[in-house]
């Protein structure tokens, strides 16, 4: 696409109210550039986190139109670290975690995305052959960035987006936002946060139950600490059978403080697969 025809379509876009079509921002100068060094592979370690700190330095906020590991992208880096994960490194970010999903989903079967951001697990797992994917996302912004994301890759049939959050309670939440990392804002105060958000919070027995899902086969979480108050209420009160098969669940927030949720979960059935820096893949036993 011609820099000219980018532009014409973004203008068209904007007068509709409308943002422009995937491709109204392809990479040009520097960042056609970067995504050169990208797509050879040599985006690793020192030069990946190199690449993303030129990529936050950019004077201009537009977002940049990509493909990257299959999937087409409207990437925002300036301000969300999955997404400068996405764009800037030459291997897709955490590669064990999907390697593991992938095998859950080969034959088909369904994700539950909990803390969604811009939905990189349920592109991902939908690529791999998931025939159906619950995301959740309460940040209006990310949401919208999902959606974007998910309608360009034409996989509206396959994936339900709902901008809602998980919690203990049906009720309105405070969302605090993270003032360098969208994707790290969360709904456990912090006085360090950029401002807040109210977002609306169900449990997630309830949310399940209104979109008629009896089988998960992979259920994915990260909501800033409060995995316990939405796992444990939902796995105590419902049968074993309608428990996700396979767990994916950040852990970088359980201190030593915090409930022991992955002793809680091994205790309970599940037995720990992998473990990363950021993640806990766990997998029920039958």
């Amino acid at each position: 696409m011609l820099a000219t025809e980018g532009g014409e379509n973004r203008t068209m876009a904007k007068s509709a109210g409308q943002p422009p079509p995937w491709g109204a921002y392809q990479p040009r100068g520097r960042d056609r550039l970067l995504r050169m060094i990208t797509r050879l592979g040599l985006a690793r370690g020192a030069t990946r986190d190199l690449l993303c700190r030129l990529y936050r330095a950019r004077q201009s906020k537009s977002p940049v139109d990509v493909i990257c590991h299959g999937l087409k992208w409207r990437l925002h880096p300036w301000d969300n670290i999955t997404e400068q994960k996405i764009l800037c490194g030459s291997k897709p970010p955490d590669r064990r975690e999907l390697e593991l999903l992938r095998g859950s989903l080969q034959e088909g079967g369904s994700l539950v995305d909990v803390g969604a951001n811009a939905g990189y697990y349920s592109l991902m797992a939908t690529r791999f052959g998931a025939r159906r994917v619950l995301a959740l996302e309460p940040n209006p912004v990310m949401f919208a960035r999902m959606q974007f994301n998910i309608a360009s890759n034409r996989f509206d049939d396959r994936i339900t987006a709902l901008q809602l959050g998980a919690g203990p309670r049906e009720e309105e939440m405070a969302l605090y936002l993270h003032p360098e990392d969208l994707g790290s804002s969360g709904l456990v105060a912090n006085d360090a946060a950029a401002g807040t958000v109210m977002v609306q919070v169900e449990p997630l027995r309830t949310i399940l139950a209104k979109a008629e899902l009896d089988r998960i086969d992979a259920l994915k979480i990260d909501v800033e600490g409060l995995e316990a108050e939405v796992l444990l209420p939902y796995l105590q009160e419902s049968e074993t059978r309608l428990w996700p098969k396979m767990l994916i669940m950040e852990h970088s927030h359980l201190g030593p403080g915090s409930f022991d949720l992955l002793t809680w979960l091994q205790r309970a059935g599940y037995r720990l697969i992998a473990r990363t820096g950021l993640n806990a893949v766990l997998r029920l036993v039958p």
